[in-house]
């Protein structure tokens, strides 16, 4: 035996006790995984636990590496943390279409599609950046309004960029949160197509920014001077929240059924994942599970999993049938969001009868944080106010922001944009605390998890989620997950503050036993957590 296999050998035996004693004994906050029948509390060390913390970290490192092992080899537990922390391969495209389909009211219902998507590499360079703007941008407005104006440019994608030729590319639905748009998470679009996925998010019809930005002019008008964009009678936005909840399903599946006809073949639709945020986050539940309550019919199976992003308050959560979820899916939360509180999700969560699921809990986030786009639409439209008192939209956007009544609950701009954001290009410091009551400084925003730590924390999750269901192969891994492994999201993701995971065992961990408080054991041999 080498003096390496002995000395493994002793560190082996003795592990079980250090983690055991590491774990019970620092005194700190736990931090609470559970990963199929194995319960980890991970607990934040006081400073004289810190020695203990370093042997144990040694004792795992050198019982478990390699001697000619790589930093990547024993930093990491898997090939797929690496993808998903890598920029992508793919040059991105973006692109719009629009869809005809029939209302859960019968109807006749217009939606506009956003995608983005792989592009062919020798057109890209050719092409314009494309521009994130509203639907009603140069619109006219009433008579003391001018147009709206504001717009943020892509620093990724090309706009009508040829999509890349070869394999078809997995395709994933977004549906944005209430009264928002698919602009508001753009960068997270953008990375998942240059990882390789096709990602379609609809503007939902009666539930968008536009739609309630027509109703703001109507009202301030006194008269109706501005059209829904969708050609519905106004008032655009629909008050009936279980409506909205069935309408974003059927758009769902127009999406799934009729890309097609706009990227061919390019499209996998026999492999798609939705992914929702807020009111979207309801919405991949019900594609998942159904609603008899609302009448909704789950998607087929097409629909490999889901990705939640939060969800809705119970009134609107609740008649959503989550205990007919059988397919994998995914929850975030954050101990900061007031507006749909963690006990919420978790309690949705638990209703799940998956046996491939998991929640995980960002550190202070606010409902808000994950809008990568909404601290760039704040700059530019601060910029255009400051110069133009008739910006009618701009200052109603700002106000959103920053003042009004959803983001008090949702999170306002002070509390997850970054300084750079209230200062660059255009320093609109002194704007914005006329509106909010306080002047951003570097030292005083954000006040909460930024925006930048959520959608970081988010992509990874994601990606590894869609790395795993939209395989090729067609079978859910979750072994081979990456971040998906609580331990390893937590050990590796900073914006987290809590995991746990409901994972079936993969073929090589068949017959281990998993016993709470097992972590270091000799049963304790859960793939990717033996890389450690």
């Amino acid at each position: 035996m080498s003096s390496m296999q002995v000395f493994r050998s002793v560190f082996a035996s003795i592990t079980p006790w250090v983690l055991g004693f590491r774990l019970r004994h620092v005194g700190c906050t736990p931090k609470r995984v559970q990963y199929g029948r194995l319960t980890v509390k991970f607990q934040k060390p006081n400073q004289g636990s810190y020695l203990i913390l370093v042997a144990a970290v040694c004792v795992l490192a050198l019982a478990c590496g390699d001697a000619d092992a790589t930093p990547d080899e024993v930093s990491l537990n898997s090939a797929d943390a690496i993808v998903v922390d890598g920029s992508g391969g793919f040059k991105v495209g973006h692109s719009r279409f629009a869809i005809t389909l029939t209302s859960s009211d019968r109807k006749s219902r217009a939606i506009d599609v956003e995608v983005w998507y792989p592009a062919a590499d020798e057109d890209w360079a050719a092409e314009a950046p494309s521009v994130y703007r509203s639907r009603l941008w140069g619109v006219s407005l009433a008579s003391t309004m001018d147009p709206l104006r504001f717009q943020t440019v892509s620093a990724l994608a090309r706009e009508n960029v040829p999509v890349k030729r070869g394999r078809p590319f997995p395709l994933v639905i977004h549906s944005h949160g209430t009264n928002g748009s698919p602009f508001d998470v753009s960068e997270t679009m953008e990375i998942l197509a240059r990882h390789g996925y096709v990602v379609a998010a609809p503007w939902h019809t009666g539930n968008n920014s536009d739609d309630g930005r027509v109703d703001v002019v109507n009202r301030a008008a006194r008269r109706n001077v501005v059209a829904c964009v969708s050609g519905q009678p106004v008032p655009c936005s629909d008050a009936n929240a279980g409506r909205t909840i069935a309408d974003r399903v059927l758009d769902l599946k127009a999406v799934q059924d009729n890309i097609g006809a706009f990227l061919g073949t390019q499209a996998n639709t026999s492999s798609v994942a939705v992914f929702g945020y807020s009111r979207g986050g309801v919405a991949a539940m019900a594609a998942a599970g159904g609603s008899v309550a609302f009448g909704i019919t789950a998607m087929d199976s097409r629909l490999k999993g889901i990705f939640a992003w939060a969800g809705g308050r119970p009134p609107i959560m609740d008649p959503v049938d989550t205990n007919r979820i059988d397919r994998p899916a995914v929850f975030m939360t954050s101990t900061g969001d007031q507006l749909i509180p963690a006990s919420d999700m978790k309690a949705a969560y638990d209703r799940m009868p998956t046996s491939k699921k998991a929640i995980f809990q960002l550190n202070n986030a606010t409902h808000g944080s994950i809008r990568s786009d909404t601290c760039a639409q704040m700059q530019s439209a601060g910029a255009i106010q400051l110069t133009n008192s008739r910006a009618f939209l701009e200052n109603d956007r700002l106000n959103t922001l920053l003042a009004g009544a959803g983001a008090i609950q949702s999170g306002t701009a002070y509390t997850y944009c970054e300084y750079p954001s209230f200062s660059t290009p255009v320093d609109i410091t002194g704007l914005v605390a006329s509106i909010g009551g306080i002047l951003p400084t570097p030292t005083n925003v954000p006040s909460q998890l930024s925006t930048v730590d959520c959608v970081r924390a988010t992509n990874r999750l994601l990606l590894s989620f869609l790395h795993v269901v939209l395989n090729p192969s067609g079978e859910a891994n979750f072994s081979d997950g990456g971040y998906l492994n609580p331990q390893f999201a937590l050990s590796h993701e900073p914006a987290l503050a809590t995991a746990e995971a409901t994972y079936l065992p993969s073929e090589q961990d068949h017959g281990n036993r998993y016993e709470d408080h097992s972590v270091g054991g000799p049963d304790d041999d859960l793939e990717p957590f033996r890389d450690y």
